[in-house]
């Protein structure tokens, strides 16, 4: 009889839990599966760049576009505007994406909190060692999730000082370091200024698309509404892109300061073992 009720109470409460709760695998498996159309969206964004980056050099070449403009410079700038609409999707795609994955790895951390916190009671009713195994599996899946919902972020360099009691060895060895650095800083200053030479393409060719809207609508060459829509929709995309340009440009400040500091560095390093040359040529 008491099976019987017991069994009762667990239907009864299989019943009460929403339709929509979900287990912790499950909402880690949300979190893999947010993280692989992130991954995607940025592949493909990486890819449009890549494609784009020959004509944003060939246009910042160019000369000013309007009537005297080459037939070779509008052909690329047509030829960029339609890779910067692609762009322009693929990157929506990546901010939704990344908003989804922001979104499953806080379902995922509130259903943490909540079965860490059942964990926790039932270790002080039955004893740590009931739950150590849990609890451990809980920071390891926690930590998975943090992985995967980590933004991509450029490490700066490592700080390295000589000591005063560096010889040749510890030297040549903090040598190497820095110039592994400098190797790192110079591949992400290229990227950066490649990133920067297409954003600098990408507000030519729209602002040549809102300057054209603009004259339509004074013109009263179509639907205005649809006209106004289409140049507020413009605007925005020129503000986006300015403000992706300015994020380039503080970024690409900051690697060529560390790089300065670097050079420093590996300066004070060279000169220190010229002063131990010397010593070590002594008989």
């Amino acid at each position: 009889m008491r099976l019987l009720l017991l069994l009762a109470l667990a239907a009864a409460a299989d019943q009460a839990r929403p339709a929509s709760a979900a287990t912790l695998p499950e909402l880690e498996q949300e979190v893999v599966r947010r993280a692989a159309e992130r991954d995607e969206a940025r592949a493909e964004r990486q890819r449009l760049a890549a494609e784009a980056a020959p004509l944003a050099d060939a246009i910042a070449g160019s000369a000013d576009s309007g009537p005297s403009a080459g037939r070779g410079l509008t052909r690329r700038l047509r030829q960029l505007d339609r890779l910067a609409v692609r762009l322009d999707g693929t990157e929506q795609r990546l901010r939704d994406a990344g908003r989804g994955l922001a979104r499953a790895a806080a379902a995922f951390e509130r259903q943490a909190q909540l079965e860490e916190r059942m964990l926790l009671e039932r270790g002080q009713r039955d004893g740590a060692a009931s739950v150590v195994s849990e609890l451990a599996a809980l920071a390891d899946a926690r930590r998975r999730v943090a992985a995967l919902a980590a933004p991509p972020t450029f490490r700066r360099p490592l700080e390295l000082s000589l000591a005063a009691l560096d010889g040749p060895v510890e030297i040549e060895a903090k040598l190497q370091i820095v110039r592994g650095e400098r190797g790192r800083l110079a591949a992400r200053e290229a990227e950066l200024r490649r990133e920067e030479s297409l954003l600098v393409a990408r507000l030519r060719v729209r602002r040549e698309w809102a300057r054209d809207l603009g004259v339509a609508r004074r013109e009263g060459a179509g639907e205005i509404e649809l006209l106004e829509r289409a140049q507020e929709s413009a605007e925005d995309q020129l503000r986006e892109l300015n403000a992706e340009a300015v994020a380039v440009g503080a970024e690409l400040a900051r690697v060529r300061q560390w790089d300065e500091s670097l050079v420093q560095r590996e300066r004070e390093a060279q000169q220190r073992l010229r002063a131990l040359a010397p010593r070590l040529v002594t008989p």
